[in-house]
């Protein structure tokens, strides 16, 4: 049997159970061996995306429920499921889904083995095999490849670009300059001692990149409230301490109203949980890309993310590892602050 039914009742019935374990299941449609399954599967993942509930109602507003076995059998896939993920389960599915291409390829070249060389039908079945572990994560790029299929092309996107910034742009024009604005696939660090301001410019850079893009901005530091005031008194250019006190003019409270309704129009989400996990930080970037909601990452900062290791100087490793998978995975830069340390000061030679 080249399916296990069970298994994909176990992991359809917790996602329908608890949505966000979708995060970390990674599986795709076809991979279901029940054509149902592969039908429900692949609703699940379009109401995710669209940022909808996924329950029967959102189901059936998309497909007739008669075609994933009816409503009594999506309430029943709920009793099939586990308390929480079992990983195994998900291996079964991709096993089972490689053994049904496995006995496909077979069965193609056993009704061409008259018809076709020998050589030919090895290759053949060779490149077929290849294809079946879609879930291989090894690149390969051969130089002729890499120039004319990648780098030659972004080379005359640039030139046609008539010298653009091609990353997100800031607006503070040395930044956007010096790095070409901020890029997919890249990790950048702000780093400087306490006090020196990294939190203000991050907040600016945010602001403006929020403009026009969707900004995920995790804050292990400051709460949202007191990155609110930050923006609103940035964006207002009225002394932060003012507006703490609440010493302001009815001219100043007018423009900080006119500031605030400017800024509604941006995209930034905050998450302010103090000692996130640097897991918890992956997973709630991957849900925000998958909802079409995330542009760029930002962390504030680094110093207080949790991680595996047994020294810091691992742990900050394991961070910035991770950072740098994250901005290739979901193809968004990622913006980590570094708080440099103070012994410096003590220092003859300041470095």
């Amino acid at each position: 049997m080249y399916y296990n039914i069970p298994a994909e009742q176990a992991i359809l019935g917790l996602i329908l159970k608890n949505n966000d374990i979708i995060i970390d299941i990674d599986l795709k449609p076809h991979y279901f061996g029940d054509l149902k399954h592969q039908k429900l599967f692949s609703t699940i993942l379009k109401l995710y995306q669209e940022g909808k509930k996924i329950d029967y109602i959102n189901i059936g507003q998309e497909i007739k429920l008669d075609e994933v076995g009816g409503l009594s059998y999506l309430a029943d896939l709920i009793t099939y499921a586990d308390i929480t993920l079992d990983k195994a389960k998900i291996d079964i599915i991709k096993e089972k889904y490689k053994q049904r291409e496995l006995f496909r390829v077979i069965s193609k070249v056993k009704t061409e083995i008259e018809n076709k060389p020998f050589q030919d039908l090895i290759n053949e079945m060779q490149m077929e095999l290849f294809k079946i572990d879609d879930t291989e994560t090894e690149t390969l790029i051969a130089d002729k490849e890499l120039f004319m299929e990648i780098v030659f092309p972004q080379i005359d996107e640039k030139i046609k670009s008539d010298n653009k910034i091609q990353g997100l742009r800031c607006n503070i024009s040395s930044i956007d300059a010096m790095i070409n604005g901020f890029q997919k696939g890249k990790l950048y660090f702000i780093a400087g001692r306490p006090g020196m301001g990294k939190s203000a410019v991050t907040i600016n850079i945010a602001n403006e990149i929020a403009k026009k893009h969707k900004v995920l901005y995790c804050s292990l530091e400051m709460t949202a409230e007191e990155i609110g005031l930050r923006r609103l008194a940035s964006e207002s250019y009225i002394d932060m301490a003012k507006i703490e006190r609440g010493v302001l003019t009815e001219e100043e409270i007018k423009k900080l109203n006119y500031t605030a309704n400017r800024l509604f129009k941006n995209y930034i989400v905050i998450n302010d949980t103090p000692a996130l996990h640097i897991n918890d930080i992956y997973r709630i970037a991957k849900k925000q890309k998958l909802r079409g909601k995330l542009d760029m990452l930002v962390i504030d900062h680094i110093g207080l993310v949790k991680s595996e290791g047994d020294t810091v100087r691992e742990q900050v490793t394991n961070i910035c590892i991770m950072l740098k998978n994250i901005a290739k995975e979901l193809e968004i830069p990622v913006v980590a602050l570094s708080q440099l340390n103070r012994g410096v000061e003590q220092r003859a030679d300041k470095r």
